[in-house]
């Protein structure tokens, strides 16, 4: 893997930890998961955004994971790139192969909008995204 996209991978996902127990976050499911249970899509687009602004041609994948839990991922090139692993008890920061059986991918997406008519309860927006990547990578306190 790439280190230029490993250090983004690692900023995406402490900014999400940060988001997440930020005051922003307090209306949202993952409100205070440390382990951003209930937050895949919206990491997922965090992270596929700031890829792409690197240059990089990434995409928001759905589907299962461990074929019984709904769950959102980013991939690039050949590797499933999970940044809420976590949520199931794996490393924070999870980068495995596409042909990972633990991943069932139904769609991708690039863009918001399509995402929106096919999740139910996560609703990720450009407007988080940018809440997320903007912020100053801080510890949470609390």
């Amino acid at each position: 893997m790439n280190k230029r996209v490993l250090a983004i991978v690692q900023d995406v996902r402490k900014r999400c930890e940060d988001f997440a127990f930020s005051r922003k976050a307090k209306d949202y499911p993952f409100y205070k998961e440390a382990n951003l249970d209930c937050m895949c899509a919206v990491a997922s687009f965090a992270l596929h955004t700031a890829l792409r602004r690197n240059g990089f041609k990434s995409r928001v994948a759905y589907g299962f994971f461990d074929r019984d839990s709904n769950h959102c991922w980013v991939e690039l090139n050949k590797y499933i790139i999970d940044i809420t692993a976590s949520q199931f008890e794996l490393k924070p920061i999870y980068i495995t192969h596409k042909d990972n059986d633990l991943y069932a991918k139904k769609r991708s997406f690039i863009r918001y909008s399509r995402f929106f008519h096919n999740w139910g309860g996560q609703k990720p927006s450009s407007r988080i995204s940018r809440s997320i990547l903007s912020q100053n990578v801080l510890t949470p306190t609390e």
